[in-house]
């Protein structure tokens, strides 16, 4: 039995949809469950993670790839190097370095399956501001100027 079931509450309607989640789940002795409940906390803002999705879905559209595609090479490109540098999670340049091997092997899948583990919420508000500022410069760099500046930017880049 595999459990790992994430809940965040908004509204009443989430609380009660993880209420009737927990009826169905069968406990005994030999399988217990554990439950967290803490306050939800993003570390990056709501305008940080729209404009984000805004340019992933520009760069899509441009290139023919998907936005979550895109998602990956922005973990991999400017949230990873932040993370490193910060050391903010102990252990991750040491997990880096061995999946990184495989790669360096001829095998991409244990490094697209690291990438995956990471998230935009392991960064601080400067410093995603900081990974999508490097964002937009290489997107211009590279003659490809056409990222918007909609009326979230001003305040993501805060």
């Amino acid at each position: 039995m595999k459990l790992n079931k994430r809940f965040i509450f908004h509204e009443d309607k989430h609380k009660e949809a993880c209420k009737a989640y927990i009826d169905t789940i069968e406990i005994d002795e030999k399988h217990p469950i554990e439950a967290i409940f803490r306050p939800y906390k993003r570390n990056i803002s709501e305008a940080q993670r729209a404009l984000m999705w805004i340019w992933h879905k520009q760069w899509s559209q441009h290139f023919g790839d998907s936005p979550q595609e895109q998602h990956i090479r922005f973990k991999a490109d400017y949230v990873l190097p932040i993370l490193l540098r910060e050391q903010t999670i102990a252990g991750l340049s040491g997990a880096y370095d061995a999946v990184r091997v495989n790669r360096d092997l001829g095998d991409p899948r244990p490094l697209k399956a690291f990438y995956d583990l990471l998230s935009t919420n392991m960064l601080k508000t400067h410093e995603m501001a900081e990974a999508l500022t490097q964002y937009e410069q290489d997107t211009a760099l590279k003659g490809l100027a056409f990222l918007t500046k909609g009326p979230e930017y001003e305040d993501a880049m805060r």
